[in-house]
């Protein structure tokens, strides 16, 4: 299960009328705090071990570790990604070519925050996917949308170079 991390801290520090400065007390700073629960920043396992004390909390109530632990943005990304998933194993390749040119509008009006980072890796390769298969199948399109995908990941990787 994965856990929203700044959510969960900024909801249970409001939900007990904690202020930043009193939560990171001792812990880290108020800007720590801040990136945290704007979802800027992952907090390491010190971090989130004593804020989560701090907040009453166990942190074994988890069951988890701390690669489990997600921003608000990685929540979104990671549901648009299942859910684009579940349009290729039902064979909706419609429904997935809808929502790809939706993604693409709104990455040209900048409006979201998955448009960056890992959410735009993960449109490119569902672009790449698509162009590999029925109605939308273009070879071309397809090895296109893989090296973008490959440069943002490693950006030494040439397609040219690989057999």
């Amino acid at each position: 299960m994965q856990y929203n991390v700044n959510v969960l801290i900024r909801e249970l520090r409001q939900a007990q009328g904690l202020t930043q400065e009193r939560l990171a007390e001792g812990i880290c700073s108020r800007h720590t705090i801040t990136k945290i629960e704007s979802g800027e920043r992952k907090p390491d396992w010190f971090i989130l071990q004593n804020v989560l004390l701090r907040l009453g909390i166990k942190p074994e109530q988890f069951q988890t570790d701390i690669s489990e632990m997600v921003s608000e943005g990685e929540a979104e990304v990671i549901k648009m990604r299942d859910r684009w998933q579940g349009y290729l194993s039902d064979f909706n390749h419609e429904a997935l070519n809808d929502e790809l040119k939706e993604y693409a509008s709104k990455k040209v009006e900048g409006n979201s925050k998955t448009l960056q980072g890992r959410g735009y890796q993960v449109y490119l390769r569902f672009k790449a996917v698509l162009h590999m298969h029925g109605q939308y199948k273009d070879s071309k399109l397809c090895l296109e949308y893989a090296d973008k995908h490959m440069k943002l990941n490693r950006p030494d990787f040439d397609i040219e170079k690989n057999s």
